[in-house]
């Protein structure tokens, strides 16, 4: 890091507030310790230093567990997890039907546009992380430290403006402060982070003031503090971001919608930090770290193969290394047993049974916090995928305390929305999508945990139902409108394939032309038979007359 640089207004607050939560940082570490310490190291971890190992493994194994199937069930790699629909006032206001499945086929082509957004940056192998991988890291922090920060990164084109990429990045938590309302909704940030001179536009390097000899120095030389300051206006509820190297203001710009987005976990009175899952398991982890040091000191003491002999006994250690067979002189024997010699044991399996006892106690306790076993599913050749799918996500509500709405509420509607502006501000989506959200005809909705479930049995009751009405009475299925049918279960299923499913005016060109071949078929055989009739006549006529 540089030497001899400038402090700012805005490195100034950093420095206040990061003050301001030494204390969360320090809990959040020793939480981390017992779970997952890359979440959060020491403040002066070395590159080449060891993060702390504890002696238990749940903590750690439930950490990784937990976030894994948050990642499966809240951004699942083969169906959407957010969707853009019409609004109940327009939904239920008598329109047009027509005209509101063709809204709905339109939005559902722009649901599929925004999650592209995402899925690309998971393509893209010239940059290191994708959108899952990243999501993987947040939701790790979010459950060991409580609180995450992340933001949309466009990137940079080669003149220094705002690049076409769509990437997630999370600051770690010692890495950005935050300051909420008295809702609990954020209304700053400031981040910190590590940035190589070499790398600024020309521009930036310009108006940083940094000195120009600063390139020619080593990597580890040029590295420079880059502070980011994101403000809501209180009144425009305007998004205001604000960057500053060297104490010197390089850039600022202006945004509708805010492409950060902070989750806390629980938020506790007016923090400013949410906190932590394993925070209210702390106390659990660290007498589970310490009855397992206990168990491992007593098997290690209780393994040691040690010899002793009797200080007034005439046998020597050289006597025990004779071969086998050998006869030893001078051992005093009462009842045929050596008495001056004996073996140590550790005569304390009582309290050994008794810490064991306790350390599986609270094992299993915390071991069915973190889900590394469920007893709910029903054990069954006939159990489906949406039961397993129901039984964990029902249970992950219940335990991680809605968690699933808090991440929808602060990360996938925002995210999608953000997703959304960019899009259309890109003139990337139709016109008719900026302007049914211009007249507040569409609504966001995060597709995951409960929500999720709702879709899909949606789906499966209108499939069962259609059964049974064709079981009952085919006749029955006539008053439905099938294209309604299809479209609805083929957006259901999260399917598109282009030219698959004909368009309505395809259908009507088919239906019209099969019309046109019936009524010349219909006119050939009425001339034919005209014709025939003519003849009969004609010859019935020939016949009288002779």
């Amino acid at each position: 890091m540089s030497a001899g640089l400038k402090t700012g207004p805005i490195a100034s607050e950093w420095s206040s507030l990061d003050t301001d939560r030494k204390g969360s940082l320090d809990q959040v570490r020793q939480i981390a310790a017992l779970t997952e310490p890359a979440v959060l190291p020491k403040s002066n971890q070395r590159p080449d230093q060891d993060l702390p190992n504890p002696y238990q493994s749940l903590g750690p194994r439930g950490a990784v567990n937990l976030a894994g199937v948050l990642l499966t069930y809240l951004f699942p790699a083969e169906f959407p997890w957010g969707k853009f629909s019409l609004s109940p006032e327009y939904l239920y206001s008598g329109s047009d039907p027509s005209a509101i499945q063709k809204a709905q086929d339109l939005l559902f082509l722009a649901d599929l546009h925004v999650h592209s957004l995402f899925e690309s940056s998971s393509r893209d192998y010239t940059k290191p992380l994708g959108f899952r991988s990243q999501k993987y890291r947040s939701l790790m922090q979010l459950l060991v430290g409580g609180d995450v920060l992340e933001c949309v990164d466009h990137g940079m084109k080669e003149d220094g403006s705002e690049g076409d990429d769509f990437r997630i990045r999370f600051f770690r938590q010692d890495r950005y402060v935050s300051q909420r309302d008295t809702s609990g909704s954020p209304v700053l940030h400031i981040t910190q982070e590590s940035k190589d001179a070499a790398s600024f536009s020309d521009e930036d390097f310009a108006k940083s003031e940094l000195p120009k000899e600063l390139l020619e120095k080593t990597r580890t030389e040029r590295m420079v503090p880059l502070y980011t300051r994101v403000e809501m206006h209180p009144f425009s509820r305007v998004w205001t971001i604000t960057q500053e190297i060297n104490g010197v203001e390089i850039r600022t710009a202006e945004d509708k919608h805010s492409r950060y987005f902070c989750t806390p976990y629980r938020l506790v009175g007016e923090e400013h930090y949410g906190r932590g899952f394993f925070a209210a398991f702390e106390g659990d982890l660290r007498s589970l770290e310490k009855l397992r040091e206990c168990l491992l000191d007593f098997a290690a003491t209780a393994s040691k193969h040690l010899l002793f002999l009797d200080s007034a006994s005439e046998l020597r250690a050289s006597d025990f290394a004779k071969r086998t067979g050998s006869v030893i002189e001078g051992a005093r024997i009462v009842g045929g047993q050596v008495q001056d010699a004996a073996f140590f044991r550790a005569d304390k399996m009582p309290d050994f049974q008794v810490v064991e006892k306790v350390h599986e106690n609270i094992r299993a306790d915390v071991g069915a916090s973190v889900m590394l076993r469920s007893e709910s599913v029903r054990q069954s050749e006939r159990t489906t995928a949406y039961e397993v799918a129901e039984t964990v996500i029902r249970e992950m509500e219940g335990m991680q305390g809605g968690l699933m709405s808090q991440i929808a509420d602060y990360q996938q509607v925002p995210l999608f929305n953000y997703a959304r502006y960019w899009l259309q501000e890109k003139n990337k989506l139709p016109p008719q999508v900026g302007e049914m959200f211009n007249r507040k005809m569409v609504e966001i909705q995060a597709l995951t945990g409960v929500a999720a479930l709702a879709r899909t049995a949606r789906a499966n009751s209108l499939l069962t139902t259609l059964e049974r009405l064709g079981r009952i009475d085919p006749a029955m299925l006539a008053p439905l409108n099938r294209d309604q049918v299809l479209h609805y279960l083929t957006r259901a299923a999260n399917f598109y394939e282009p030219g698959l499913i004909k368009t309505r005016e395809e259908t009507e060109q088919e239906t019209q032309k099969a019309l046109q071949v019936q009524a010349q078929q219909q006119a050939i055989e009425t001339t034919g038979k005209v014709i025939e009739n003519t003849a009969a006549a004609q010859a019935s006529a020939q016949t009288g007359a002779a």
